[in-house]
């Protein structure tokens, strides 16, 4: 009995084995089966769907066209019954005119697919040219007031329309043969499709067998799909709180801009009114001069943030002195501190290294963020106290730089700690209510500090007062720093000739006075091709200088600017310096001025500083 069932469980594993084999090789034959089927029927489909796409499609698609061109001519012809004025004679002949390009765009299609008949389209065409000649014959009726509206209605229904409608009838056959035509590939289709399925049905049916086997996969596959839908909700309520923050943002940048461009509006006129009162239009000017700086700071600081979010942002590398950058800052918030009577407290600057190589630009943005909040967050009569420490690193060429900034002013709640660096956050307070900012200062600051590969951190407590320490790794330098001379001297006249390329009149005119404020001439052209003759029709050395704006009709600022470069090498001609002047204020831009041949880059609106320093840099003193 045992000998009985042990050749029986050997049989039924021969039996099992042979039936695995045999139902593999019908899934291998069905499969094999399928797949060149399915080959052979995607053929098929791809080879008429392209004879009917490359010959009847387009036929049908122009006929299409054609016809809908040719009821837009017969409703205008129709129209001129009820309007028989010269006006819409015009308006009739635009109609027209817009028109019969695409009419005769649509009939040379028709005529170039061999499966029209040749006849119906000579017809047409011919046709077609018949009704150009009635078209400017019935303008030239409505435009004659001696004809009668009931000349020109009989002239439409007696020789117009009959023409359009027989135009109508061959686009129509036309249009029904090629139709036949695409509607054939539908059937192939059809056939293809019915084969595949009954294949597909025949694999399904052998398959059935073994999908116990991946019942597993399939509960375990269950569980991915719940976590990663878990994942998902996470990440939409994630983007959903993004979006908030994003419409709180807008409706703080409203107010912002708007509170700014008010006071200019409002002292502007308030100096308007009082133009012989000097006192009081200096006082407006100043205060004027306030509130654009701090527009251009919220514009700087938005575009900031769209340069960081869109991954364009750049360091750039060159030799700064960590002293100098700190002097520099001091005095820009000591203003701030002496009218809040602040008590600004700075340790004695003492790193070993001075000189380092770095991005003084975004060094700068990043403490005077920090600094400036600090000011802005104190109350009366506090203190704020800045220090500087360096550390080395395993590499010898860097160190660490530690910039700390600590106020007692009026601190930060532990909630809003985490999200001080979310972009468009702001603590709202009966103090910071009052206080003017976007919210992104703080976030540009950590995206440029983590760029630098440096770290910053927050120590905060409400009424206490907080602390921020941002540590950035720099290169020391033998390399000294660019000598520019502090040293002040007295406003001097320039002389020299200055080509100034700008489209915008307004903006031409204040570049213009300012520039020949300090005693320049100056030349303005309206565009890059205007300024290219400019330069081509001079006499070498003529211009000491061109100011060039980047964005510009007719010809841009880049281009000029190569043609100008051409030039010069192929008439073996002086290099002329060529500033960028542009409202362009990315580094990308920058680079695509230097790239175009410029030599400097200046961003609107125009600093007169800057301005001086360039002027002074190229022409000469009297």
């Amino acid at each position: 009995m045992f000998i009985d069932s042990s050749i029986k469980s050997k049989h039924h594993a021969i039996q099992s084995k042979l039936l695995s084999r045999i139902t593999a090789a019908i899934v291998s034959i069905l499969l094999i089966v399928f797949f060149f089927t399915t080959v052979g029927n995607t053929a098929t489909i791809l080879s008429k769907v392209e004879t009917v796409r490359s010959d009847p499609y387009a036929a049908s698609v122009a006929a299409g066209h054609l016809e809908t061109r040719f009821i837009q001519i017969r409703t205008i012809a129709l129209s001129s019954i009820y309007m028989n004025i010269p006006e819409a004679a015009e308006d009739m002949q635009d109609a027209f005119d817009e028109a019969n390009p695409q009419i005769l765009e649509c009939i040379n299609v028709i005529k170039g697919c061999p499966s029209v008949d040749k006849n119906q389209a000579a017809e047409l065409e011919n046709g077609y040219n018949e009704l150009r000649h009635r078209e400017t014959k019935l303008v030239e009726l409505c435009e004659d007031p001696a004809i009668e509206t009931d000349e020109v209605g009989e002239y439409v229904n007696v020789n117009f329309y009959p023409l359009v409608t027989k135009l109508l009838d061959i686009d129509l056959r036309i249009l029904d043969e090629s139709t036949r035509a695409v509607e054939s590939v539908y059937q192939t289709v059809n056939d293809a499709c019915r084969q595949t399925i009954f294949i597909s049905w025949m694999l399904i049916i052998a398959v059935v067998v073994s999908l116990c086997v991946y019942l597993t996969l399939l509960h375990r596959k269950t569980k991915s799909e719940e976590r990663l839908t878990e994942s998902l909700q996470n990440a939409l309520e994630f983007a959903q709180n993004a979006s908030r923050a994003k419409s709180t943002f807008l409706s703080s940048m409203s107010h912002d801009i708007r509170t700014p461009m008010n006071a200019i509006v409002g002292l502007t006129a308030i100096a308007s009114n009082h133009i012989d009162d000097r006192e009081r239009v200096e006082n407006c000017l100043e205060r004027i001069g306030v509130s654009s700086r701090h527009l251009l700071s919220l514009i700087n600081d938005v575009l900031d943030m769209n340069e960081i979010e869109s991954g364009k942002i750049s360091l750039n590398a060159e030799p700064f002195s960590i002293k100098e950058l700190m002097e520099d800052l001091i005095a820009i918030v000591q203003p701030q501190t002496r009218a809040k009577t602040l008590d600004l407290k700075i340790e004695p600057i003492s790193v070993q290294h001075d000189i380092v190589l770095g991005d003084t630009l975004r060094i700068h943005q990043v403490l005077l963020n920090i600094l400036s909040n600090a000011v802005k967050y104190s109350k009366p009569n506090g203190w704020v106290h800045v220090f500087i420490s360096e550390e080395a690193t395993p590499d010898s060429e860097i160190y660490n730089y530690c910039f700390v900034v600590e106020d007692n002013g009026i601190g930060m709640s532990p909630d809003f700690i985490d999200s001080v660096f979310e972009p468009f956050e702001r603590e709202r307070n009966e103090i910071t209510s009052f206080t003017e900012g976007a919210g992104l200062g703080m976030s540009i600051t950590k995206n440029i500090v983590d760029l630098m590969g440096g770290t910053i951190e927050v120590e905060s407590q409400l009424d206490i007062g907080s602390k921020f320490t941002v540590t950035v790794p720099l290169k020391i330098t033998d390399v000294q720093k660019p000598n520019e001379s502090t040293e002040q001297t007295e406003p001097s006249k320039l002389s020299g000739r200055v080509l100034l390329v700008e489209d915008n009149a307004l903006n031409c005119e204040i570049a213009t006075e300012l520039i020949q404020s300090f005693g320049v001439d100056v030349d303005t052209a309206n565009n890059g091709l205007e300024a290219l003759k400019t330069i081509i029709s001079a006499e070498p050395k003529h211009f000491d200088l061109v100011f060039m704006d980047c964005q510009m009709p007719l010809m841009d600022g880049l281009e000029a600017t190569k043609k100008i470069r051409i030039f010069e090498q192929h008439k073996g001609f002086a290099h002329i310096p060529i500033i960028a002047m542009t409202a362009n204020a990315f580094n990308e831009d920058r680079q695509k001025a230097m790239d175009a041949g410029m030599d400097g880059f200046m961003s609107k609106p125009i600093s007169i500083i800057e301005l001086e320093k360039t002027l002074q840099r190229y022409l000469e003193r009297n």
